[in-house]
């Protein structure tokens, strides 16, 4: 018999859920499914982008996710991930952008939510900050408060 595996609606139900252990297992759960949707070529990729993110070697890495993006361009986690590269750059515009394609695919992306209220917040649009990290609470509720609550401090 087949072990059963959760359905993405499934988890991302359990995000809601008050244990903590559980949220963090339906958390991990959603980022694997993501990440491994086009198999092991987009894991590989994944793999080496990490890789060189680590060595600072940023460039390469936005090259080798657009690479991938241009053979699967339904592929959510690929834009999130080089949101993250060029993000770690400082290409908040670039990173925003690569955010919205997330959630046009996947409007319940907390990760590209969260993503994209840490690039509004460092381009000094807050309200827009404030708006999509409540985006990223509504899917996951118990994450993230932090971010928000220093947001709204700097609208005072």
């Amino acid at each position: 018999m087949e072990p059963y595996e959760p359905s993405e609606d499934e988890l991302l139900a359990l995000l809601s859920h008050p244990a903590e252990t559980v949220r963090r297992s339906a958390t991990r759960a959603l980022w694997e499914l993501w990440f491994a949707e086009k198999g092991q070529d987009g894991l590989e990729v994944f793999d080496r982008a990490g890789e060189l993110v680590d060595q600072g070697a940023y460039t390469h890495a936005d090259a080798l996710l657009t690479e991938l993006i241009r053979r699967y361009p339904d592929f959510a986690e690929a834009y999130n991930q080089r949101a993250i590269v060029r993000f770690r750059q400082s290409r908040y515009r670039d990173a925003l952008s690569d955010c919205e394609e997330v959630v046009k695919r996947k409007p319940w992306h907390f990760g590209a939510w969260h993503g994209k209220g840490l690039c509004h917040r460092y381009m000094k649009e807050i309200a827009l900050a404030i708006e999509s990290l409540r985006r990223s609470l509504e899917v996951q509720p118990y994450a993230i408060r932090r971010d928000l609550d220093e947001c709204l401090a700097m609208l005072n």
